[in-house]
């Protein structure tokens, strides 16, 4: 004979934690779709003095240069940010970093590692936990390079660069979660870490 398991109580402190995870859930949402839509913007934009530099195609493609250009402008002042402890400017700069990084298909890995980009954003998630908008865009940045083959991120990921992602698990934000558990970041610490062979090449890119 099966018992009905008892349900939650409803009580006001249950309701409040549901409707703030369903307030989480809507606004990376909202990142999102606000994300594409800037994208559209910039295609649209491609005239204005602003974005000529960016924008070498109509299809919206960053040149190979002009992406490691502007990642090495924005990874020095990330580093000058850093050295400062100036939170408002590290996000400033990682932000747009990322924006970079994630402008098209083509993954600036060998630029990201000859930079030397990998240490000041590991750092971000060691040193910054508390806070989250700045964990998010991290997080953002080491999913979208870790998007190539297996044997190129062995100079990537290491033990330190596994205790990173893995202090992000514990993370009470659910932004900063969402980034963990649905990137190839985390399939890929928690492969390397636990010497697993055969990294799955399927996750999903945000």
């Amino acid at each position: 004979m099966f018992t009905k398991e008892k349900e939650e109580p409803v009580t006001v402190e249950n309701m409040a934690l549901k409707q703030k995870r369903e307030e989480y859930a809507l606004e990376i949402r909202k990142q999102k779709t606000e994300i594409i839509l800037n994208a559209k913007r910039l295609n649209l934009a491609k005239n204005s003095k602003k974005n000529h530099d960016l924008v070498e195609s109509a299809e919206g493609k960053l040149s190979r240069q002009t992406k490691f250009a502007k990642m090495k402008e924005h990874g020095q002042l990330l580093k000058s940010a850093l050295e400062l402890n100036d939170t408002e400017k590290i996000h400033q700069q990682i932000q747009q970093l990322r924006e970079v990084i994630s402008y098209d298909e083509e993954i600036p890995f060998d630029e990201f590692i000859s930079l030397g980009l990998k240490a000041p954003i590991q750092s971000i998630i060691d040193n910054y936990n508390d806070y989250d908008k700045l964990v998010v865009e991290s997080l953002w940045i080491f999913t979208n390079i870790t998007f190539v083959s297996n044997e190129r991120l062995k100079q990537l990921v290491d033990a330190d660069f596994c205790k990173s992602i893995f202090k992000c698990i514990l993370h009470n934000n659910m932004a900063v979660l969402e980034h963990v558990y649905h990137s190839k970041v985390f399939s890929v610490s928690n492969t390397v870490y636990l010497g697993i062979v055969g990294i799955s090449q399927h996750s999903v890119r945000f």
